[in-house]
């Protein structure tokens, strides 16, 4: 029998459920464990639920001031300082958005949000090596996606391991050809190679449209290629 059903009172339970829906991008299943929790007033996971609504709304302001409450109410609750530093890194507060990102590894290891935004802040601090490890950790937890094979990628261009990140971009501009910062990031290393048929290729691609701009690669904390 399903936890859910066996314990359907449950709020941590609830909550687990919740947050993973919306991780998975099934906000709409997760509406009935958001109601469930909200119903309990006063509770970290109800601050934490009510954050994530307004993260998805981008009023970051309100957003932040769940996630700290929350975080004060439980701070080794899962998810909240991983949101709560997704929040932070918005408003531009990146130091104390790493902070919060470490914290939530403390308690769970296997967050790829925290793995990702910590490794790509790192990397914007020119901490190449501890950025690798949790760009890395991001890329097995999640195989296939872009964010982290374009970081990691961007750190071997910024190491001038051309022959390394190469193929990785090659790929990654044909599993995403709208992704624009492969593109031209895949650009430089031709040009810096000397490459530059394939260069003016790829500057082309990165000029067409439509093309989707991933909004972590274009964000705030943009990384020095």
């Amino acid at each position: 029998m399903p936890v859910e059903t066996a314990e359907p009172d449950n709020r941590g339970v609830a909550y687990m459920l919740g947050m993973a829906l919306i991780n998975d991008k099934q906000s709409d299943r997760g509406q009935g464990k958001i109601k469930r929790i909200l119903r309990d007033g006063d509770s970290a996971e109800a601050h934490a639920m009510m954050g994530t609504i307004y993260l998805t709304v981008t009023e970051y302001h309100k957003a932040l001031n769940e996630f700290k409450r929350a975080v004060e109410l439980n701070p080794k609750l899962p998810y909240v300082n991983s949101f709560y530093g997704q929040t932070l890194v918005r408003m531009g507060d990146t130091e104390e958005a790493m902070a919060a990102f470490r914290r939530e590894l403390e308690i769970n290891l296997n967050d790829f949000d925290s793995c990702l935004q910590l490794g790509v802040l790192l990397k914007r601090d020119q901490k190449l090596d501890e950025s690798h490890d949790f760009l890395w950790l991001a890329l097995t937890l999640r195989p296939n996606e872009p964010n982290a094979r374009f970081f990691l990628a961007s750190i071997d261009v910024a190491q001038g391991k051309l022959n390394e990140a190469l193929p990785a971009l090659e790929q990654l501009v044909r599993d995403a050809a709208d992704f624009v910062q492969a593109h031209v990031m895949l650009a430089t290393v031709y040009y810096r190679m000397r490459r530059k048929a394939d260069g003016d290729r790829e500057h082309l691609s990165a000029a067409s449209a439509p093309i989707r701009l991933s909004r972590l690669a274009a964000s705030a904390v943009r990384v020095r290629w």
